[in-house]
């Protein structure tokens, strides 16, 4: 029972939690104050909770878009400040990509069409979303990053410190680069992977993990244009989980959808949480 599984995970993270263990910081207890060697503790317990609920539930089936976000965000809350952008952990990766896909499959329910969602591993394809019609959308999905940002030192680094250029909210307009980098690298692949079976159909989300003011969409659009040829649609999402918008930006597969413009992704998630 999920109930049973949630409980335990929430008991799990609160009890003692050695560091030796794989995956914790490589220093000795007697190298860190008491009060540091504490929040390393619960920090160590409330991560491994979390992956053990995230390994206890099954993502590779269909389900609706809104219970898989439900799911996450009942690990997201197991997880410390930071964790979520910051992680290094491979499985913290997976967990990202579910509450990046699933957060992203439910505004689509909302502002294209119902649809089911599944998280796939495959090359090229990280989650599909299936139609009443039994139509399947199969999806990549990439993360950009600032320049110079690297997550997994955030992760490392036990004063928190590196995280400061996350916290600073800026008004700044968001640099483009690195989201068109992502597009590129990822269409070079697409295209060899066409190369090899010219049945490949895939659609393209850049989560943008970005802090900073608005993106111009229609500069973004212009850049990204000739590689969207290449792919059935490019979507981009912020705010991942509960403030989110996202842009449709090429739109090869032709979905009845604005183009260019965010489409507010965010109304259920506040109800939602509002609900918990």
């Amino acid at each position: 029972d999920e109930t049973v599984l949630v409980r335990r995970a929430q008991s799990k993270a609160t009890q003692p939690h050695p560091l030796d263990v794989k995956g914790a910081w490589p220093l000795q207890a007697d190298e860190l104050p008491g009060r540091c060697l504490s929040s390393i503790v619960k920090r160590c317990a409330m991560e491994t909770a979390a992956i053990d609920l995230l390994n206890s539930m099954d993502f590779s089936s269909w389900c609706n878009p809104l219970t898989m976000w439900d799911r996450a965000m009942t690990i997201d809350a197991l997880l410390p400040r930071g964790e979520l952008i910051g992680g290094a952990d491979l499985r913290l990766h997976k967990f990202r990509e579910v509450l990046s896909a699933s957060t992203f499959a439910t505004g689509f329910c909302h502002l294209v069409r119902p649809v089911q969602v599944r998280m796939k591993d495959e090359k090229l394809l990280d989650f599909e979303l299936q139609a009443d019609d039994k139509h399947n959308y199969e999806f990549e999905l990439v993360t950009a990053y600032e320049d110079g940002r690297k997550p997994g030192d955030e992760h490392r680094n036990l004063s928190d410190d590196s995280l400061e250029v996350i916290k600073k909210l800026s008004v700044e307009p968001i640099d483009r680069r690195p989201i068109v980098q992502q597009v590129i690298k990822k269409t070079k692949k697409l295209i060899d992977l066409k190369a090899k079976d010219l049945n490949v159909r895939r659609h393209l989300l850049v989560y943008c993990s970005i802090i900073g003011g608005g993106i111009d969409e229609k500069k973004l659009y212009e850049e990204v244009a000739t590689y969207g040829l290449s792919w059935e649609s490019i979507w981009l999402i912020r705010g991942v989980p509960e403030t989110s918008f996202m842009a449709l930006l090429c739109n090869s597969f032709g979905f009845k959808c604005p183009m260019g413009e965010w489409l507010p992704n965010w109304e259920w998630a506040q109800k939602r949480i509002i609900s918990f």
